[in-house]
């Protein structure tokens, strides 16, 4: 019932790109991660580096853009697509 009632109220929860990112960035790091959508981007230049665990945004893959791309040390070991609404 609380995991219905969440849902539901998740649903209503409109929350703009910078927005989302903020919470997210703020959930990776809470997990252990480095990171800084703003700052830690590939177009910015940022790049996995040995000892360290990044989330860099805007990483390409194959299938486009990744939202983040989870680098343990210079290992991708994870990406994150976000859902888009649709219109």
């Amino acid at each position: 019932m609380l995991a219905a009632a969440s849902y539901q109220a998740g649903e209503k929860l409109e929350l703009d790109e910078a927005e989302t990112r903020r919470l997210i960035d703020a959930q990776l790091r809470e997990a252990g991660w480095e990171v800084d959508s703003d700052r830690l981007t590939h177009e910015s230049g940022a790049r996995p580096e040995a000892g360290r665990n990044r989330a860099i945004s805007e990483w390409p893959t194959s299938d486009g853009r990744a939202d983040y791309v989870l680098f343990v040390g210079l290992q991708a070991v994870a990406k994150v697509h976000g859902m888009r609404r649709r219109a």
